[in-house]
């Protein structure tokens, strides 16, 4: 129908509008999720790997300085 056009027309250019604000949301969802993921793989690790894994975020200045052990309680 001819009216339905300018609404398609509104339409497609409320969507082209949007289109910057729906890729940073749906960004912000996937690195939520990533996050989110990380923490409960994290709150589920060993002793061992919590351990592993505070070692390597620590790097070179934890050796000697730091009971890594301790730390990732």
């Amino acid at each position: 129908m001819p009216s339905d056009k300018p609404t398609d027309e509104r339409a497609a250019s409320a969507l082209q509008v949007l289109e910057k604000a729906r890729e940073d949301f749906r960004s912000a969802l996937v690195a939520t999720s990533e996050e989110l993921r990380g923490l409960l793989d994290a709150g589920s690790a060993t002793a061992d790997a919590r351990a592993e894994r505070t070692a390597a975020e620590l790097g070179a200045f934890a050796v000697g300085h730091i009971d890594i052990e301790r730390f990732s309680m």
